[in-house]
């Protein structure tokens, strides 16, 4: 069985990955925003992340991945995090 938090060894804000099953994982992140680690349940698979960290886009790779999943792979920062950042707040 392969580690599979071993298989994100070039994403180093991804500290830890456990396999709940073959078609999910709990993935652990640190957000790029701010530095805080999250987890979230993701629906993907070992050859996903195989295809993804071998250079294939991660829309290509994990096409039943929702852009908030994708995001949160990719840079850590969980959609809570960008409403906050980016929050339409205006002022007349």
């Amino acid at each position: 069985m392969t580690n599979i938090t071993k298989l994100f060894a070039n994403k180093p804000h991804i500290t830890r990955v456990n396999k709940l099953g073959d078609h999910q994982m709990v993935v652990c992140a640190i957000s790029a925003a701010t530095g805080v680690k999250h987890a979230m349940p993701l629906e993907i698979t070992e050859a996903q992340v195989l295809q993804w960290v071998n250079g294939a886009s991660i829309q290509d790779a994990m096409p039943n991945l929702s852009a908030e999943g994708r995001e949160f792979l990719m840079t850590g920062i969980t959609q809570g995090e960008w409403d906050s950042m980016f929050s339409e707040t205006e002022e007349d």
